[in-house]
């Protein structure tokens, strides 16, 4: 179960090729997300690591890492970005809020977002290649999409499920039951990750600064999501994932350039 239920997972939550899943087997499975999201950072973050040791600028390796990410994953959390940046923009809550979301076409507020997000998806993690090494930005780059994973699972077990047979009410319940199980891969993850890092001479502890900025901002998004929707579905989990993941390469660029490392 586990191997075939990861399957279905990253067949829901990547773009690669793996052939059609079981949404309910994935979702039996979403508490091995942290995992799936480490192996997808690390595979985004190694061809800008290579670009940099090739020669090209830091910047230019930014790009090129987010580039693979949303290649890897097909944009899945950009879009659930962008539709509920148009319902906090709009100030909007309950069913006024959800034919924002619901809407097909995108506004000002989810072109911003998503222009925001990938400009601070190339920015920071150019600082962090700056700052580190490329071997350290992989370890970093796929720590920081793991521990926004675990902000996202959080948030669907935590909140109110679609009160509708959607996607993601399957997710909120399975996780609610699966706590146990998440927080073993969790800790699996963040632990490897600082165990590396460690190993490339860079300070451990940036793990459990990433995850607490991740973990902090879907506690943010989680109070959102009840004072506009009430509950939590498949676009503010996107959202959430975003959002987690640049505030915790955010603040890993910061701590970088104050450590001095």
């Amino acid at each position: 179960m586990p191997l075939g239920g990861l399957k279905s997972l990253a067949s829901l939550l990547t773009a690669l090729p793996l052939g059609g899943g079981s949404l309910d087997e994935a979702a039996r499975s979403f508490y091995l997300v942290p995992l799936l999201a480490l192996a997808v950072g690390a595979a985004s973050a190694s061809p800008s690591a290579l670009a940099v040791e090739a020669g090209v600028g830091y910047i230019a390796g930014g790009a090129v890492y987010t580039l693979a990410y949303i290649l890897l994953t097909g944009g899945i959390h950009m879009d659930g970005l962008a539709d509920y940046s148009d319902v906090l923009g709009s100030r909007a809550s309950g069913g006024e809020a959800l034919r924002i979301l619901k809407d097909p076409r995108k506004g000002a507020f989810a072109a911003l977002a998503l222009s925001l997000a990938i400009a601070l998806s190339i920015v920071f993690p150019g600082e962090v290649l700056r700052l580190s090494s490329p071997g350290a930005f992989i370890i970093l780059a796929a720590s920081s999409h793991s521990g926004a994973a675990a902000s996202m699972y959080m948030l669907l077990a935590a909140g109110p499920p679609e009160p509708y047979r959607g996607m993601a009410r399957a997710f909120s319940l399975e996780a609610r039951g699966r706590v146990a199980l998440f927080a073993a891969t969790s800790t699996a993850s963040a632990t490897a990750s600082s165990a590396a890092l460690a190993l490339y001479g860079y300070p451990w502890w940036l793990v459990p600064l990433q995850w607490l900025s991740s973990l902090a901002t879907g506690v943010w998004v989680l109070r959102s999501a009840r004072s506009t929707l009430g509950y939590v579905n498949g676009d503010v989990a996107g959202f959430c994932f975003e959002a987690s993941r640049i505030a915790s390469i955010v603040a890993t660029a910061l701590a970088l350039g104050v450590a001095g490392v």
